[in-house]
């Protein structure tokens, strides 16, 4: 290395250091800054990046992979590169900005990607993504076959390689129409075979989720959750009716004594407390939403409330059967959660049968504490539940 070319790269080093938060290793400058002080150099500039290169520096090798001339060097001298490389940030840099410009990069990735090292082979995978972009121009048949190499990669239990592995198979995929169906594919026998691994699996899932998204959840769909009219009161008891049977053929003793009663909704009607859940324009649940004190709560046994302060009550809730396992008794508390909130509400409470296990369940799940033991006058005993919000 001559001195001059030593001479710029030092006093480079300098300038990085004084951006650095690391000290005289030049590891704190942020990609952004590397880029800021590279804009008034010429380039390519091998020289003077290989000279930043041999410090072995972070901050140094950052510039040096934007300054150097990637058509003009040789397969070994960049092979050589990649087993320097200590950190993914550089690795990542390099085969963004550097490799793909090199000569047949999709040979190099290749040969990189069957090395063991990680960082090697991270950069082989990432050196895929580049050459799969949508402004680049590689044939879709060559990256057809890179996808065998894809697939026994996905494996790999380190995460610098696996989340490569991941990234390489979704941009792929989303390259052209004929590519995503080829790497749905391969998402799939990635699953076949190596349906013991959670790494392999958590590529192909995440793939399949990226490249083919489910529907819309039914939670999504939901059109509405308002208060009730009083045209909605039939519907709603039917729905409470339904859900009676559900319970009796379940075994659940809850709301076998003929609560609620039609005339239990209208009550909820006339004091404002009514709700409906609206899917498509038709009713699939309904609750009641009160923000005043509940005589059963003021005795609970074995137990004690969450607190003291005003509190939200939500009662009857009720969703069809036929849409269980939608999330509609989810978005139903987190909207009484929100509406406790605007209310100046301290908490919700929640009371269930204690043979009820889908709503326990639930309510735990939801982030609703187990309280105690209340007794509500003809129906016995329930489980209490609150949550603070």
């Amino acid at each position: 290395m001559d001195p001059i070319t030593r001479a710029r790269a030092e006093e480079l080093l300098r300038r990085i250091e004084r951006h650095s938060t690391s000290g005289a290793l030049a590891d704190g400058a942020t990609l952004g800054t590397i880029r800021g002080l590279s804009k008034a150099l010429p380039r390519p500039d091998q020289e003077l990046a290989c000279a930043l290169w041999q410090t072995g520096r972070r901050g140094a090798r950052l510039m040096a992979a934007l300054l150097a001339d990637a058509p003009n060097m040789t397969q070994a001298a960049l092979t050589a590169w990649v087993q320097d490389i200590q950190t993914q940030d550089v690795c990542d840099l390099c085969a963004a900005e550097l490799f793909p410009k090199a000569k047949n990069p999709l040979k190099l990735a290749e040969r990189w990607i069957k090395q063991e090292r990680e960082l090697t082979r991270r950069a082989g995978f990432m050196l895929l993504c580049s050459l799969a972009a949508p402004r680049a121009k590689t044939p879709a048949a060559d990256l057809q076959k890179m996808l065998p190499l894809i697939k026994n990669g996905a494996a790999d239990e380190r995460p610098a390689v696996y989340k490569a592995v991941n990234k390489a198979l979704c941009t792929i995929g989303a390259k052209t129409p004929a590519l995503t169906k080829k790497a749905l594919a391969c998402a799939e026998e990635i699953c076949y075979l190596f349906e013991n691994s959670r790494t392999a699996l958590w590529v192909a899932n995440n793939a399949k989720l990226t490249l083919a998204p489910p529907p819309k959840s039914q939670t999504e769909n939901i059109n509405m959750i308002r208060p009730c009219t009083r045209a909605d009161i039939a519907p709603a008891f039917d729905i409470i009716c339904q859900v009676r049977e559900e319970f009796r053929q379940k075994g659940i003793n809850q709301w076998q004594d003929g609560y609620p009663a039609l005339s239990d909704l209208e009550k909820d009607l006339s004091r404002g407390y009514a709700y409906i859940i609206e899917q498509a324009q038709q009713p699939v649940g309904y609750f009641a939403l009160c923000f005043c004190d509940d005589p059963f709560y003021t005795a609970i046994y074995n137990g004690a409330w969450l607190c003291s302060g005003p509190y939200g009550v939500v009662h009857r809730l009720a969703v069809l059967p036929s849409m269980r396992r939608k999330g509609l008794a989810t978005a139903v508390l987190e909207y009484a959660e929100q509406e406790a909130r605007k209310q100046g509400m301290r908490s919700i409470r929640v009371d269930t049968h204690e043979q009820n296990l889908p709503t326990r369940t639930l309510l735990q799940k939801s982030g609703f504490t187990p309280c105690g033991t209340i007794f509500v006058r003809k129906h016995g005993k329930r489980s209490a539940f609150e949550k603070l919000v």
